[in-house]
């Protein structure tokens, strides 16, 4: 479709594509969540029909944060309900996941700042080129391949991470104990372990390539369970635009 010119019902597809993955990582995501975090369970599963949630998720796993508080900055920054840009931040924006979303699909009647009103015909993101293997669907892929959703890989899958719970640490990493932090490194660790774990038990397929294994060692992000994955109203407490005769 992509070499057809068909420019607007690939990113469509590509669109539906990633929304899928990312209520596969959610569920992951709730089963690696302990037990004894019955409240963030059940907020992350009512995440499966919301399109912020699940955008958030696809927007996650195309980035590489090194500890959770950076996971937690880039959750607050994509669920945000309303944001400012601009020079001077004088134009304030809707969430860019559901604005796009939505300005792919649909027809808009809008009302601009002169008092004008018009039709705004649906349209193609710019960012295109690149996302049609995202890592969102790459890691399914992998996880797949290395026989992760089989009923009793998914036990021991399960068994393993919940033995290993993640906390929103806040902004201040140092308010937790060192030794309960994860960074990256130690994530890469740990995806290797449950592998392992896999293997010792004869539940890792043959089908699992090199790059398939790499691909869940590098690429299998921190949990979310432990965030609010909403989007929030925050439209009467974002900071008054900066002055342009402050510098």
């Amino acid at each position: 479709m992509s070499q057809l010119g068909a420019r607007r019902g690939v990113c469509i597809l590509q669109g539906f594509a990633e929304e899928e993955a990312a209520k596969a990582l959610i569920l992951l995501d709730a089963i690696r969540c302990p037990a004894s975090f019955a409240d963030k369970f059940t907020n992350l599963v009512k995440q499966i029909d919301q399109h912020v949630g699940k955008g958030i998720y696809a927007r996650y796993y195309g980035t590489s944060p090194g500890d959770m508080t950076e996971v937690k900055r880039i959750v607050d920054s994509e669920r945000k309900g309303f944001y400012r840009e601009g020079e001077y931040g004088e134009f304030i924006l809707p969430n860019q996941i559901k604005a796009n979303r939505e300005s792919m699909l649909y027809v808009s009647y809008v009302r601009n700042d002169d008092g004008t009103r018009g039709w705004h015909a649906p349209r193609a993101p710019f960012e295109f080129e690149g996302r049609i293997y995202p890592a969102t669907i790459r890691v399914l892929d992998a996880l797949h391949a290395a026989g992760v959703f089989e009923v009793e890989a998914l036990k021991v899958f399960r068994d393993y991470w919940q033995e290993l719970p993640f906390a929103d640490v806040g902004t201040d990493p140092q308010s937790a104990a060192l030794d309960t932090l994860v960074n990256w490194t130690k994530l890469t660790d740990l995806n290797f372990g449950m592998l392992k774990r896999l293997d010792q038990q004869n539940l890792l397929l043959p089908t699992a390539t090199v790059e398939h294994q790499n691909t869940i060692i590098r690429e299998l992000l921190f949990p979310l369970y432990p965030f609010d994955l909403n989007i929030t109203r925050n439209f009467r407490d974002l900071p008054p635009p900066d002055s342009p005769y402050s510098y």
